[in-house]
């Protein structure tokens, strides 16, 4: 109980944050992050021992993220880490995400969380939260292009709480 309630009140101040850095309008450095961008992501991902069948796993996904402003979006993504089950992908997750552009550096932490549904598991649903970083690298031919990597604590309503666990993802962005 005190995780879920340390993670809430993580995301509210996120929140808060990211609502306090819309009104920066002094700034004279220029993001690499902007307001109604559209992005595409592919990445691996490592489930921790524990999680859903209760050893580690690797895995792969996609992910289609919209930002409304320069720091609020929402995420749409899917994922794969038993490879041997014949179907094409085993979820499909959405949530809101909150990032924090650091002036001109290329770097954004965020803050991610919301709600997915396991079709593995006769359509159960889990939430997860969490956090990570991306960086946009300020070059000509990368502008479009960043990496990024984060941590979730995935918990499932159909199993136990040793079931419970975390997902680490690392993958590339490509923003339009």
């Amino acid at each position: 109980m005190k995780f879920i309630r340390t993670a809430v009140l993580a995301f509210i101040a996120m929140f808060a944050l990211a609502f306090g850095a819309l009104g920066d309008t002094n700034s004279l450095s220029v993001s690499p992050y902007k307001a109604k961008e559209f992005a595409i992501s592919t990445y691996g991902t490592y489930q921790a021992s524990g999680a859903v069948t209760g050893d580690s796993q690797w895995g792969a996904g996609i992910q289609a993220d919209y930002f409304l402003t320069k720091n609020i979006g929402v995420s749409l993504a899917t994922s794969k880490n038993r490879f041997d089950d014949g179907a094409f992908f085993q979820n499909l997750a959405i949530g809101p995400v909150i990032r924090l552009p650091i002036k001109d550096t290329g770097f954004a932490p965020y803050a991610l969380g919301g709600i997915g549904f396991d079709f593995d598991h006769q359509n159960d649903r889990y939430y997860y939260a969490g956090g990570g970083i991306e960086y946009r690298p300020q070059l000509s031919f990368t502008k479009h292009v960043s990496v990024f990597t984060d941590a979730q604590y995935q918990w499932r309503d159909y199993l136990p709480a040793n079931g419970n666990g975390v997902v680490v993802r690392a993958g590339l962005r490509w923003t339009f």
